[in-house]
């Protein structure tokens, strides 16, 4: 057996003794085997390999070094492989790491959690996990009733599957509150982060391009740590998610008085920086929105508080569109001004016909539109899909229907991918997942026996996962990214971690939540 040893880490986590010889022949035959890889020219496949299984082995380390693992892995890590290192396959590494997660979650479940010192929660499971259980059912029926290759079905359980390994750890161990706290304060970090990457990114590549001709699409570059092409584009959603996730959380910890004003100011500013350097024009409907559901009470109470909200936002987000108009659209050739940039922009996300055969673009409401007139399934098709992987072309698998619209990229959205893969039924039971987990967090966070720092997490959490649900037809980063995947599954583990501790006197709907 291991033997836990008494020096604490940087994190304030006990390291753990792994048996001497299994650990030395499991080390010595894997670092044989990167050598090969290596000397036969797959560098990158060594890489991953190694990856592979130092995750492998880290999913067993203790439960705060797993979380903070998971947390910096994929909000910087796996971006800034892909970005600077061109290394798409770390994008396997979060999905592969929640694997063993879920492997874990089990051995701890039989072991009773006696085997890492730990206590499982008594209270039952939340039922929004079952809304996610119910999805893996539809998963696996649309897979067999289709038929699809196995490389294809492995490949959509990573983006489907994998990642929730976390949040089914977290409903079965009992991680210390303080650990939570530590990794919550550690997003602002990660936001403030950004800054310095964007304006690199902004300076350097993106002013590069525009060099050499390229307009509107250069500053697609500008992505923070979050990962893409620097000659093409990449996850800019996920970056306005996690400015305005950081907005949200500094706003909650401040009325709360768990920030200082000065720490407050400090990370706002550099968000609002940020913003102006990336263009994520996103952000004007994501920041109201935030707004509205972290101070839903106050709107509905206050009046006057109501009206200055609105006139400050409205103001803020109108210096945003002219700060756009100035910096990136007055350039770009048959530019007629912001008001119209803008109404182009929202013209081309909601028309059913925003297809460009040259690069295989499909509009947000066009991977909408494609689907509700496609011809060729059967009523069970349309309620339980073609199964996962059935709208993506991969370096692995080519899904059925991917090929029957190539070129176009059917794909192109979260809500899309959904009804494509898992129809209506399963993308139901995806939305109301996070819709149930969203809504026990805002029940959760009215209670006072929970730490009034938990009670900020949760009301951002809440505002966290409303924000996902509002983005899946705008993008497919819930389902294909690892930064976004990653939060989704930290706030509803979040969630039930407190709904597993806490019981709410006269709450009839505790278990249903």
């Amino acid at each position: 057996m291991s033997s836990k040893l008494a020096a604490p880490s940087m994190f304030g986590v006990k390291a753990v003794r792994l048996p001497g010889l299994g650990y030395l022949s499991l080390t010595i035959s894997v670092s044989v085997f990167v050598a090969l890889l290596i000397v036969i020219g797959s560098p990158q496949a060594a890489l991953g390999l190694a990856g592979a299984v130092l995750l492998g082995v880290l999913s067993f380390s203790p439960i705060p070094v797993v979380l903070w693992v998971m947390f910096l892995m994929s909000l910087l890590g796996v971006g800034l492989l892909q970005y600077f290192g061109r290394f798409n396959q770390a994008l396997w590494l979060p999905a592969i790491f929640g694997g063993f997660l879920f492997f874990r979650a089990l051995t701890e479940a039989i072991r009773g959690g006696r085997g890492w010192g730990y206590r499982r929660p008594s209270l039952p499971l939340p039922g929004f996990i079952w809304s996610f259980l119910g999805l893996i059912l539809i998963l696996v029926v649309s897979c067999i009733g289709n038929q699809i290759p196995v490389v294809q079905a492995i490949a959509g359980t990573k983006n489907y599957v994998l990642l929730w390994g976390l949040t089914i750890f977290l409903l079965n161990v009992t991680p210390h509150e303080h650990v939570f706290e530590k990794i919550w304060r550690s997003f602002l970090f990660v936001v403030l982060t950004q800054l310095p990457f964007t304006l690199y990114q902004h300076f350097f590549v993106a002013s590069r391009r525009r060099a050499i001709g390229v307009h509107d699409a250069a500053w697609d570059s500008v992505l923070g740590t979050f990962g893409g092409d620097p000659e093409g584009g990449g996850a800019s959603g996920a970056l306005a998610l996690v400015l305005v996730l950081g907005m949200t959380l500094v706003l909650a910890l401040w009325r709360r008085r768990q920030l200082s004003s000065w720490s407050a100011l400090i990370v706002l500013t550099s968000i609002i920086v940020t913003i102006g350097l990336a263009e994520i024009k996103v952000v004007i409907g994501l920041v109201p929105a935030a707004f509205v559901l972290l101070y839903r009470r106050e709107l509905l109470r206050r009046p006057v508080f109501s009206l200055v909200s609105l006139i400050i936002i409205a103001a803020a987000l109108s210096g945003v569109v002219i700060l756009y108009d100035n910096i990136y659209w007055s350039s770009s050739p048959g530019n007629l001004g912001a008001l119209e940039h803008l109404k182009r922009s929202f013209s081309n996300f909601f028309s059913p016909e925003n297809m460009v055969l040259g690069t295989g673009e499909v509009g947000r409401i066009a991977g909408l539109s494609l689907w509700a007139n496609d011809s060729r399934g059967s009523l069970i098709q349309v309620l339980f899909g073609y199964g996962v992987g059935a709208s993506r072309l991969s370096a692995f698998a080519a899904g059925e229907v991917a090929l029957r619209y190539f070129p176009y990229k059917i794909g192109s959205t979260s809500a899309a991918t959904l009804l494509w893969d898992v129809g209506i039924v399963g993308a139901a039971f995806f939305v109301v997942t996070i819709f149930m987990a969203a809504a026990r967090g805002a029940r959760l966070s009215n209670h006072e026996s929970i730490p009034l720092f938990h009670r900020c997490a949760l009301e951002v959490s809440t505002v966290g996962l409303m924000l996902v649900l509002s983005m899946l037809p705008y993008n497919s980063d819930a389902l294909y990214l690892p930064a976004t995947g990653f939060l989704i599954v930290f706030m509803v583990g979040f969630v039930g971690y407190w709904h597993r501790r806490i019981v709410i006197p006269g709450d009839a709907t505790a278990s249903a939540l």
